[in-house]
């Protein structure tokens, strides 16, 4: 007992310490391995979880309407989806990733321990994403505003867990704002803040809608999606238009009449989008290397099974992905059909692996992981005409994560989003 005692006395000892080498004097130590990691995960972060990105991720589908012909609320003739002269929808998107990787670090703090003072210390990513959309018959708007966020957590999980919730209900503010502000991408000792926004019109007609936006990010955004099938594509032109630094394409969610309550929707597309920049020693130029997948999807079969697979073609021609997934029935639909609305909470597990390439600039032998994933979806109303979906997402080595950051095997991460439209 007295053992148990002075364990448990020296464990609150030692946490009181460390928490005098708290990250306000605490640097990362440059020219290591793992401060270049680091930046390198809060750059992708950056590309990534962008604003662009996240327009094409989660607001978009919510404007590609279907029936739109029909009148919308409930009843028959219901609107099952998208929107229509006059209407809106707002989402409003949080992403996080705890341990990304790691980064030695030196502490200045004149209260932190001589043998605290080096420390290596996990590096925390997140996103904070707003996008509003709006259309008034053919004619329609958007804008889309991204701030992320990483950081060398602080030592101990007293200071680090609040903070997760806290960054991003802080950097919610600056959304609203960001597209005047432009974009923005500074680096402060442990610290970088990216922050970027679009603007566009969306052109809507029977067969296809149109968007054609600017990212303040200097690029030019373009999209379309067919709507007899589901065809789509968008891309994102930077350096004077001559650089795709990102693009998919393919078809999406595709229906098959009275068959799809059996065999489910199909969804087929590739996807291009940059991981890594390398520099070549001998002449300083910088090349980047891009990602290039193809998935096929299938969802919803028999109402409660979904299948994935994805092959990466570049930097490496591999499996990048397959997993199984089972859900409630109206999980993909929740917050999109007005008879979803106020049925209570919907779920998902799912389940898989992910194989992730050999990439020495990382010092990532590569390999395969066990993929694990679990979400809830609340749909809710805001009256006959109205309404949303609330969603809560808990993943590990999750395939589009480890793609981007190889280095952040067994790290856990969480998605939050909230979707109305009016």
């Amino acid at each position: 007992m007295i053992a148990l005692l002075a364990a448990g006395l020296g464990v609150a000892l030692a946490q009181d310490s460390i928490e005098g080498c708290l990250n306000d004097d605490t640097y990362p130590i440059g020219g290591t391995a793992g401060y270049r990691t680091g930046l390198e995960a809060m750059r992708v972060n950056a590309a990534t979880y962008n604003a662009t990105a996240f327009a094409e991720r989660s607001l978009f589908p919510e404007t590609r309407g279907e029936d739109e012909g029909k009148g919308k609320g409930k009843g028959k003739g219901a609107k099952t989806g998208g929107l229509q002269g006059g209407d809106a929808v707002v989402v409003y998107e949080v992403r996080q990733t705890f341990g990304v990787t790691r980064v030695p670090t030196w502490s200045v703090g004149g209260d932190c321990p001589d043998d605290l003072r080096f420390q290596s210390r996990p590096v925390d990513l997140m996103s904070a994403n707003l996008g509003v959309a709006g259309r008034w018959g053919p004619i329609g708007a958007y804008y889309a505003a991204g701030i992320v966020y990483g950081n060398v957590s602080e030592p101990t999980n007293r200071q680090r867990i609040p903070m997760g919730i806290l960054l991003p209900l802080g950097a919610s503010y600056g959304l609203v704002f960001s597209g005047l502000a432009g974009s923005r991408s500074v680096v402060f000792g442990s610290t970088a803040l990216a922050v970027d926004s679009i603007a566009g019109l969306e052109v809507h007609t029977a067969p296809v809608d149109l968007r054609a936006g600017w990212a303040f990010s200097r690029g030019l955004h373009l999209s379309a999606t067919e709507k007899t099938v589901g065809f789509f594509g968008n891309a994102v032109l930077r350096q004077g238009l001559s650089d795709l630094s990102q693009f998919a394409a393919g078809a999406g969610r595709v229906r098959w009449g009275e068959a799809s309550k059996v065999i489910g929707r199909t969804s087929a597309f590739a996807r291009g989008l940059p991981i890594a920049e390398v520099v070549d020693l001998t002449t300083g130029q910088t090349t980047t290397a891009d990602l290039l997948t193809g998935h096929l999807q299938q969802e919803d079969i028999g109402r409660w099974l979904d299948l994935a697979a994805a092959v990466a073609f570049a930097p490496e021609r591999q499996l990048n992905e397959a997993r199984v997934g089972v859900h409630s029935p109206g999980f993909h639909d929740a917050g999109e059909r007005a008879g979803l609305r106020g049925r209570g909470a919907l779920w998902r597990v799912q389940g898989g692996m992910t194989q992730i390439p050999t990439q020495w600039a990382y010092d990532v032998p590569g390999g395969t992981y066990l993929h694990l994933r679990g979400d809830v979806a609340a749909p809710f109303a805001l009256g006959d005409d109205a309404g949303g979906v609330f969603r809560f997402g808990l993943m590990m080595n999750d395939p589009e994560q480890l793609a981007l950051f190889p280095f952040a095997v067994n790290a856990v991460s969480y998605s939050l989003d909230v979707k109305a439209d009016f």
